[in-house]
């Protein structure tokens, strides 16, 4: 969390007026923290990280245990609080960091019992912390809509499941060893656990792989790909409520493993591709590369793709409009923010009423090796074209398609709820999964080959 303008302003009025410009405080693991100096005092600025409460951070609890540490001697004094945002200001104190080799010292280990006998010597405080109980797994509160990482998330259920792939359950410990394996090319700890011939078909490009990006192919089972010239082997997985990727540098003989016990539409793939080439420089005695930057999903670096006006078939108008970055639709006199998904051109919508389909763009005849221009954009049933757009503008479909329309809800923890809607011409599961008719049923076509079908039941009253 920044230190914003607004919060200068409020912690003003407590402390005085700030002299200088605040200078970030690096190691917080949960929290950001500030030098600055308001009212000619030197001070501490704490702001909390993003959505730590799910860490288990309870900043009333904070509060009040920095207030008694200070009141016993073992604590900066607290000097402000803010309640929101969230924030604690505390007197700077210059000091050493402390290193084991001084904590073994008796005199540090003197003076660190001391202080936590005067700590737990205060009066006891109404919060507790538990780790073991935090390690949950978490799922979209919504199971209706597009998942996104500003989504609100709950604990997820737990789930029977009686299928080899679901009831296999590992551990960080057998993920590294799997990773160690792959590292080593079907090598054990003490023979060979795949012979030679299969690890290379495991690991040779077979067949081209979009799903994973312009230069995947899939092995036998696994993602092949390049990373920075060299071969490396890669997936990602997860179940309802969790997400994992994984990526072995073949060349370099180096592998990572990440997991995040969420599941919202993202997988850490950026995080085992940075870890794989921090160690691949480690062993070349190279400079380590510079951290990625972060970009939120509200930071959209093509925004000025979409910008425009688009009108219906009735020309009704809806506008896409962009603040630097930032993309927001104007609907009906209202400006909504949008929130890019991994898909290409897919962007959900931060608003409850409509949130259950994402904005989807399309885009004309790509150019050479670049991408076509967008020419139109839709939401659910909904569809609207730009000023580029040559296509058909009016469309023809079957008059019993209209009986399938509607919200399917399902128990499979996988699917939850679905919703078919027509547009142009055609039947859509939830605005983005074209449907194709065959026979007696509809083929899923967000993928060429896809297998996947359904079939609409019995026909009552009209729906």
């Amino acid at each position: 969390m920044a230190l914003t303008a607004n919060t200068v302003k409020r912690l003003a009025s407590q402390l005085g007026a700030l002299e200088g410009v605040p200078v970030p405080l690096d190691g917080g693991l949960t929290n950001h923290n500030y030098r600055a100096r308001f009212g000619g005092r030197e001070v501490v600025v704490r702001l909390p990280g993003v959505r730590t409460e799910l860490l288990g951070s309870n900043r009333d609890a904070e509060r009040e245990a920095s207030s008694r540490a200070a009141a016993v001697g073992v604590a900066p004094a607290l000097l402000a609080s803010l309640e929101d945002p969230p924030c604690l200001v505390f007197e700077f104190v210059e000091g050493e960091t402390m290193t084991p080799e001084r904590l073994r010292e008796p005199a540090s280990t003197a003076a660190l019992a001391a202080a936590l006998r005067a700590l737990h010597g205060c009066e006891p405080i109404v919060a507790t912390f538990d780790s073991f109980r935090l390690v949950e797994s978490y799922a979209s509160f919504q199971s209706d809509r597009p998942e996104a990482p500003s989504s609100r998330l709950c604990t997820a259920p737990g789930i029977i499941f009686t299928s080899g792939a679901g009831c296999i359950a590992s551990t960080a410990r057998d993920m590294g060893a799997y990773v160690r394996m792959l590292a080593i090319r079907g090598l054990g700890p003490k023979t060979r656990l795949v012979s030679q011939q299969s690890f290379a078909l495991f690991s040779t490009a077979h067949i081209k792989a979009d799903e994973f990006g312009p230069t995947a192919s899939y092995g036998y089972g696994i993602a092949v790909d390049r990373l920075d010239g060299h071969t490396v082997v890669r997936h990602t997985g997860g179940m309802v409520s969790f997400a994992s990727a994984l990526l072995v540098d073949l060349d370099a003989g180096v592998g990572a493993f990440a997991s995040i016990n969420a599941m919202q539409g993202y997988r850490p793939t950026p995080v085992v591709q940075f870890a794989a080439r921090l160690m691949c420089a480690r062993s070349a005695k190279q400079p380590l590369p510079e951290i990625p930057s972060f970009n939120t999903p509200e930071m959209i670096v093509n925004a000025r793709d979409y910008e425009g006006v688009y009108r219906d078939a009735g020309g009704r108008e809806t506008h896409i409009v962009r603040e630097g970055e930032r993309l927001y639709w104007h609907r009906n006199d209202e400006r909504i923010a949008l929130e890019s998904q991994p898909e290409p051109d897919r962007f959900v919508v931060q608003k409850m009423e409509l949130g259950h389909f994402p904005l989807v763009f399309g885009r004309g005849k790509a150019k050479g090796d670049g991408k076509g221009g967008v020419t139109e954009v839709s939401w659910g049933n909904e569809w609207y074209a730009g000023v580029s757009y040559t296509g058909p503008r009016e469309f023809k479909y079957p008059a019993t398609w209209d009986s399938y329309l509607g919200h399917y809800r399902n128990e499979n923890p996988w699917i939850g709820s679905m919703r078919v809607v027509q547009r142009k011409g055609q039947l859509w599961l939830d605005g983005v999964i074209p449907l194709v008719a065959e026979g007696d049923r509809f083929m899923l076509r967000d993928e060429e080959h896809s297998p996947e079908w359904v079939r609409f039941g019995e026909v009552i009253n009209g729906s």
